[in-house]
């Protein structure tokens, strides 16, 4: 029964390694889409924070502040950390991708470490039809097409 125990745990060592390493890969090749969340509901925290941190910057991103209480329903987004040359940017192509995924946000407000910005679901209208967009690259060409200056509340 000594001789049988360190067998066991190599086994179960040696089997845990290599299913551990097969869930790295499935994962590694399966990308997340922020479309996926399409349809999402600014009261479901799980998906404004997984389309969140799909956004660009995620990484600079700290705080989520949901306004679920009374309409208009919004949000802030506080980010710390990245170049202030790239916060429009980062408002308005953030905005658009949360105005298209989340149903119900009519507001959505970005604190960076000195400037903020809050763009309305009416203002990112304005670029067209948020409901229809389907990929990232139909929002950026979208985006592009548009005077992002007109978007911005201060």
């Amino acid at each position: 029964m000594k001789l049988f125990k360190p067998y066991l745990l190599v086994g179960i060592l040696a089997i845990l390694l290599i299913s551990g390493c097969q869930a790295l890969n499935v994962n590694s090749e399966s990308k997340e889409d922020v479309f996926d969340y399409q349809g999402a509901l600014i009261g479901d925290n799980s998906s404004v924070l997984a389309i969140i941190h799909l956004l660009s910057h995620s990484e600079s991103f700290k705080e989520l502040h949901l306004q679920t209480k009374e309409e208009p329903f919004g949000m802030t987004l506080t980010y710390e950390g990245f170049n202030d040359s790239e916060y429009k940017e980062t408002a308005v192509y953030n905005g658009v991708i949360l105005f298209a995924t989340v149903e119900n946000a009519k507001w959505v407000a970005f604190e960076f470490e000195d400037q903020e910005y809050k763009i309305t679901r009416d203002q990112a209208s304005k670029l067209g039809n948020l409901e229809n967009l389907g990929s990232e690259e139909e929002a950026k060409q979208l985006i592009e097409k548009s005077k992002t200056e007109v978007l911005l509340d201060r």
